[in-house]
């Protein structure tokens, strides 16, 4: 079976040339140009790329002051693999506490503004009042794929992050004593600033 596609590549002394046959048509491509080319776009890209890459170190991991230590043992005592990082203006401790993976959201001061509770897609574990509530709700049917304990100095609120075929992933929100607060888009973290409409 006779070939439809030759490629030869000639070299002389400069230039390098590379000759393309395919289906009887002869293409040539000068190697030197594209290289010169190359040569001039290849580190512009990698500029670019470079600063497109910013540092946010917020998440790393990082040695709390000796404030913020206290604050988490005086309000979870026997808090077990603590880790700190920096989000924003707070020090967010992520730590293991009565069998849940927690994190505890404490102002520059040391003073705690929030704590989530991760039950993992557990709606076991939520008061019944709020177990009652979602299975009655439209949302029942939606597959669970996280449940939350939020825990303010002002409230206590639970979410339940959902998801089905071809929907967007929502948080439902609900109080205590399951009261439906809000069902909304999920599209990010809930932080001490997180407005939570009151019902």
């Amino acid at each position: 079976m006779p070939s439809r596609f030759l490629v030869y590549c000639c070299r002389t002394f400069e230039p390098v040339t590379l000759f393309i046959v395919y289906k009887n048509y002869l293409l040539t491509l000068d190697i030197e140009d594209t290289m010169k080319k190359l040569q001039l776009i290849l580190p512009l890209l990698l500029m670019a790329a470079a600063a497109g890459c910013g540092d946010d170190d917020d998440d790393r991991p990082v040695v709390a002051d000796k404030v913020f230590d206290t604050a988490l043992n005086a309000k979870y005592p026997g808090a077990s693999n603590v880790k700190w990082e920096r989000e924003g203006s707070y020090m967010v401790a992520d730590f293991y506490y009565q069998s849940f993976d927690m994190e505890a959201w404490f102002a520059g001061d040391g003073d705690w503004r929030q704590s989530e509770t991760d039950y993992g897609p557990n709606i076991q574990v939520l008061p019944t009042e709020v177990q009652t509530a979602f299975a009655a709700s439209e949302y029942a049917s939606w597959s669970v794929d996280d449940a939350y304990r939020y825990d303010r100095p002002d409230m206590t609120f639970y979410v339940i992050d959902i998801e089905k075929v071809n929907s967007r992933d929502l948080q439902v929100f609900y109080k205590p004593d399951g009261t439906l607060i809000q069902a909304i888009p999920d599209i990010a973290d809930i932080t001490p600033d997180t407005p939570i409409p009151s019902v």
